[in-house]
């Protein structure tokens, strides 16, 4: 069993999978030691998901770690989700999914007395 050390993308990764799950696979990569990712048509961020590997990657070096490794993924996993549909890109509906997602996981951390 391989386990991811940082607790914030297994927690996203488990919301993610039983909150908005599809038959697809994505593939998921951490960039140790990055603060940005650059796509294939030259944009950086913290992350970036390319359709052809069906791959999401983020910078593990980020400012405020934790909520921003769950925005990003969550954000990144929306294109993937709209990559499944046939969907063109959205970034508003992206980041309105993170806002969302991040939102829904910290409501839940109070509700279990994780806060």
């Amino acid at each position: 069993m391989i386990v991811i050390c940082n607790d914030a993308i297994n927690r996203a990764i488990k919301y993610l999978e039983e909150n908005h799950s599809v038959k697809e696979k994505v593939y998921l990569h951490i960039a140790e030691g990055f603060d940005c990712i650059e796509s294939p048509d030259g944009q950086k961020g913290f992350g970036c998901y390319i359709p052809s590997e069906k791959s999401i990657y983020l910078a593990e070096e980020i400012p405020d770690k934790e909520t921003s490794i769950i925005e990003t993924l969550a954000h990144e996993y929306k294109h993937f989700m709209q990559d499944c549909l046939g969907q063109e890109f959205d970034e508003n509906e992206a980041e309105q999914f993170a806002n969302q997602v991040l939102k829904d996981m910290e409501s839940e951390d109070t509700d279990h007395g994780n806060d």
